[in-house]
């Protein structure tokens, strides 16, 4: 049919979509929101994708901070439970 076809899609199912971006059956992909945001940002237009990105860095970075605070306090534990053993 040779009509060309781009797709958004979410972040997480974005690399299912890139071989047919390979083999050029799909034209563009915007994988995500930070895909959405760098399409904004080329087009030189700031919407929902470019300003939600800030948050998402924020959130990510909080998580991986509650990860880094849980295996701190586990290990703190552990080591306090080996001393009462002794």
């Amino acid at each position: 049919y040779h009509i060309p076809v781009g797709a958004g899609v979410t972040a997480v199912s974005a690399p299912k979509y890139y071989a047919y971006v390979g083999s050029g059956q799909m034209t563009g992909l915007l994988g995500g929101m930070r895909g959405a945001a760098e399409y904004e940002q080329l087009v030189g237009y700031k919407g929902r994708a470019f300003s939600g990105m800030g948050i998402q860095s924020l959130v990510h970075f909080l998580i991986v901070a509650l990860v880094a605070l849980g295996n701190l306090s586990y290990f703190m534990m552990r080591r306090a439970r080996r001393k009462a053993g002794r």
